[in-house]
């Protein structure tokens, strides 16, 4: 099972992303480049994600950035991911 969160605040949340295990932070490697972002070629309506992970920057596709395995590894990092975005928004 996959689970997908729209980490719309993730770049104000940059030390947990560096917490996260290997293969968490690997899916968001492995994830598409956002096209509107890179090339300005998607949809004018659709924004990615802009956002740093260690020293790397990432310029990454809303739909499939964050989608990460429901694991016992990965569950408590979730968890975290969800309550550090919720925590973001309520503040915005």
């Amino acid at each position: 099972m996959l689970v997908r969160i729209y980490g719309e605040y993730a770049n104000k949340y940059p030390d947990f992303l560096d917490t996260m295990p290997e293969g968490m932070a690997q899916s968001i490697k492995n994830a598409g480049e956002c096209k509107r972002l890179v090339h300005n070629t998607c949809s004018p309506k659709c924004t990615g994600y802009d956002f740093m992970m260690g020293n790397e920057r990432f310029q990454k596709c809303r739909y499939n950035c964050f989608e990460f395995l429901v694991t016992d590894e990965n569950n408590p990092f979730i968890k975290s991911f969800i309550e550090n975005e919720l925590k973001e928004r309520t503040a915005a």
